[in-house]
């Protein structure tokens, strides 16, 4: 196949459109990502809000543990609760004349705790409080980290927003470039 300078001066010119055209979705995309950017600088609305996220959490943890721990005094309280018991021994015996007469021949004496049920019901939901206050502080403990990181991730979005912006014009000056090369070899 024989070299034809004009075909790859009119293939240059169509690459260097396309280099252009991306160039243009890249500068977009990277400015995209600078909005984004703007979104996580400090006292933005992202920044406040996990502020306010954090701090909700920590609040209703705050109320929560008191109850959990009132709720294992009762339930240990009501374990603790013993009724007594009395069992009488009688017995019977028929006189002629009389008839029949029920003597007491011995009372026993015990106790029974008869609220364990409820007890372990109110300590199961005690503990069950507990794991949901320990999950608030991992929630908002994490929060917190993500909040503290949040200047770096700032940071390395806008780095990469600049990133994008300086590939997106040396894209388009290459564009150009080629362009210039293929309308030279075309004419």
């Amino acid at each position: 196949m024989a070299f034809n300078q004009k075909t790859l001066g009119n293939n240059l010119i169509k690459i260097g459109d396309k280099e252009i055209a991306t160039s243009q979705k890249l500068d977009d995309a990277s400015r995209k990502l600078g909005q984004v950017a703007d979104l996580l600088k400090a006292n933005g609305r992202v920044d406040k809000s996990m502020g306010s996220i954090e701090t909700g959490t920590r609040s209703t943890r705050s109320l929560l543990t008191p109850v959990g721990s009132a709720l294992h005094f009762v339930a240990d309280k009501l374990g603790d609760v013993t009724i007594p018991t009395f069992d009488v021994n009688t017995r019977r015996i028929d006189f002629p004349v009389i008839g029949r007469v029920r003597f007491v021949t011995g009372v026993t004496v015990g106790s029974k705790h008869t609220f364990t049920n409820i007890a372990n019901r109110i300590e199961g939901a005690a503990d069950n409080i507990d794991n949901v206050a320990a999950a608030l502080k991992s929630i908002a403990d994490g929060i917190r980290d993500i909040h503290k990181d949040l200047p770096d991730i700032r940071k390395n979005v806008l780095d990469g927003s600049q990133a994008g912006k300086d590939a997106a014009k040396n894209l388009n000056d290459a564009g150009t470039l080629m362009k210039a090369a293929g309308h030279t070899l075309a004419d």
